[in-house]
């Protein structure tokens, strides 16, 4: 078979005239192998059908070179068909002088490395796996020995095997490709980011995440266009997400553990409370020291936009400061006063918060004013790269939201559903239909190809009461905000990548929100070596069944919440393991099988418990992470305290 196919290719290598540069592709002036002038995403189709002796007839394509590719003129990239089956075996490759080159380590499109190449003879060429129906939206990224790169996505496969090519019948592959150099389209016009925060969404809070009231049909629509990932984890809470996320950097590493209010109350909430442990000292602002993805970006000439929630110190740490061209609404405070204007009052905290937006009037809703300065920036950056960072109060405390859409949801709830909150149900409904407003948005301006979009929340859903109902459940995971128990740190996390990431992809490998600091670096094309807690995204982004070969995720909570005391855990595999600081209680955890981690394997495997005890506490040190002390002047109660809902 090999040698069939390297003859058929030679022949056709040869004839494939007029075929050299596909429409709706450019090259550079003067560049045969020059970057495209501009980002324009092209198909090809390969069609494998009966020749008049009943035989398969394969087809070819090859592409960037005008004229016919030869031993001395290569092509960038070839497709073909496999013809002793027409199975619909399909390649990405290149001639050059010294016979056909293919992109193939271990010969499956699923297996695909960028920069994976495996020389074939002129004659002959390697063993290829058939590409099926499971391979439709697979995306790859492939190099060529000139140095270009270009995503490679697999757009439609009609299968047929040789007997039906014989009787009439086509086999059909159709591809779309957009040439990328350096990580990011090697055109002027490089990726966009869209990073859309949510404030107290739980993992189940989502229609695609399984919520039984919850309405959320575009980002249940996004998830169906890009990849969702069901094993993602946050901090458990605020603050330390968004610094987090911004750095790379692990909140223990920063020493940034609790939200603002939090650390600068510490001693007098160990006095009201009688707490056996006294929290540590922790930092109040972040860092100017530290360097922010915004940071980076905005040195690669992106514009960048923070729009809602900031929370990440006081006005001399406000976003303007961390690599932000544009802050609107980012204040030193968490929660809103209220999502009603004119969003500010000393009602619900004890100083006078507000939220920055700009003119408003009598009914205008948070999420709305500040999803109207988020589409006016996008109009605003023209034709220039933008980093958008979008973080929504909702559905934080207060749940407020708008009366007629509460009462829609009121109308639906019945005893046996899990969620039972109308007002925080209507709440995610302005979200969603907010999230909507900004990809319609992208799309009427054309930016929808080449714009990164990723969703996710800062921590697990808030388990207490507001005005006496309680605000959502984050089952099957167990308990909430604050704790290190899956309900607290895992969260809905989706992304969607025109040309890379797959339709409706499920990735159930375990991530964090550290890895989207180097994620959004790689998209765009730049270094971010200081972030060194996260590693890229992008891979498990083309391909969601691959892994990241992540020994180890980590989590530090060395406070006092109404879910938890101090504690730290974490995750090796599918074992989980908690350390509880007041009595050093261990608790062990299946997630395989108990994903509620409700049965504490600990005390039946000792052994396993204090080696993974042992590596937890390595980490500790590596990341200077700090303990809490002990309380010498406390009752020593040592029962969760219900801390303020503050953050």
């Amino acid at each position: 078979m090999k040698e069939r196919i390297g003859q058929t290719l030679a022949l056709l290598g040869a004839a494939l005239v007029g075929l050299g540069t596909v429409p709706g592709s450019t090259r550079a002036a003067g560049d045969e192998n020059g970057p495209l002038a501009e980002p324009k995403r092209n198909r090809a189709t390969l069609e494998c059908r009966a020749s008049a002796s009943g035989g398969p007839v394969m087809s070819a394509f090859s592409f960037s070179l005008p004229g016919p590719v030869t031993a001395s003129r290569q092509a960038d990239l070839c497709f073909y068909f496999d013809g002793n089956d027409c199975a619909g075996g399909a390649i990405v490759g290149h001639r050059d002088e010294k016979g056909w080159l293919f992109p193939l380590g271990k010969h499956d499109w699923r297996d695909l490395e960028r920069g994976d190449v495996l020389r074939g003879s002129g004659d002959s060429v390697p063993a290829i796996a058939p590409v099926t129906k499971a391979q439709e939206g697979f995306a790859i990224r492939v190099k060529t020995v000139s140095g270009r790169e270009a995503i490679v996505r697999i757009v439609e496969v009609r299968p047929a095997i040789y007997d039906e090519v014989s009787r009439g019948k086509t086999a059909r592959i159709e591809f779309e490709w957009m040439w990328e150099r350096a990580g990011r389209t090697a055109t002027t016009a490089p990726i966009n980011i869209v990073f859309i925060l949510a404030d107290d969404l739980g993992w189940s809070g989502l229609g695609s995440y399984g919520s039984d009231l919850h309405e959320t049909p575009r980002l249940d629509r996004l998830a169906q266009q890009g990849v969702r990932f069901t094993q993602a984890y946050a901090m458990s809470v605020c603050s330390p997400t968004r610094a987090a996320v911004l750095t790379g950097k692990h909140a223990a590493r920063l020493h940034f553990t609790i939200w603002r209010e939090g650390s600068v109350e510490r001693l007098q909430r160990v006095g009201e409370s009688g707490w056996p442990l006294v929290p540590p000292a922790t930092i109040t602002d972040l860092p100017h020291a530290e360097t922010t993805i915004a940071e980076r970006l905005k040195t690669a000439g992106y514009v960048t936009f923070h729009v809602g929630k900031w929370h990440l110190g006081d006005a001399s740490h406000y976003p303007e400061t961390q690599g932000f061209d544009v802050n609107i609404g980012g204040t030193q405070w968490g929660a809103p006063e209220s999502y009603f204007w004119p969003f500010r009052g000393t009602n619900r905290f004890r100083e006078n918060r507000y939220v920055p937006v700009g003119l408003g009037k009598p009914g205008d809703y948070l999420t709305d004013r500040l999803t109207d300065e988020a589409l006016r920036l996008i109009d605003l950056a023209g034709d220039r790269a933008f980093f958008l960072n979008l973080w929504f109060h909702n559905p934080h405390t207060p749940i407020e939201a708008k009366p007629e859409v509460s009462a829609r949801f009121r109308e639906k709830i019945t005893p046996d559903l899990r969620h039972r909150n109308p007002d925080y149900a209507a709440m995610l409904a302005s979200l969603d239909e907010n999230v909507g407003r900004v990809l319609d948005r992208l799309e009427a301006r054309g930016l929808a190809e080449r714009t990164l979009v990723v969703f996710t929340s800062d921590n697990g859903g808030y388990l207490g009461e507001f005005q006496g109902q309680r605000v959502t459940d984050n089952g099957p995971l167990r308990s909430g905000k604050g704790s290190l128990y899956e309900g607290g740190i895992r969260v809905p996390l989706i992304a969607r990548l025109p040309g890379a990431t797959p339709r409706g992809a499920v990735c159930a490998e375990p991530v964090t929100c550290m890895d989207l600091a180097r994620t959004f670096a790689e998209v765009a094309g730049v270094s971010f070596d200081t972030a060194l807690d996260g590693v890229s995204l992008a891979p498990l982004l083309r391909d969601p069944r691959g892994t990241l070969g992540r020994e180890a995720i980590y989590f530090h909570y060395p406070h006092y919440y109404a879910t938890t005391t101090p504690v730290s855990a974490a995750r090796f595999g599918s074992w989980k393991l908690l350390e509880y600081f007041e009595d050093g209680r261990l608790e062990l955890y299946n997630l395989r099988d108990d994903p509620g981690e409700t049965t504490n394997l600990a005390p039946g495997l000792p052994d396993r418990a204090r080696a993974l005890r042992a590596r937890l506490e390595a980490w500790r040190e590596e990341v200077g992470a700090q303990r809490p002390t002990a309380n010498l002047t406390g009752p020593g109660r040592r029962q969760p305290v219900a801390t303020p809902q503050r953050p």
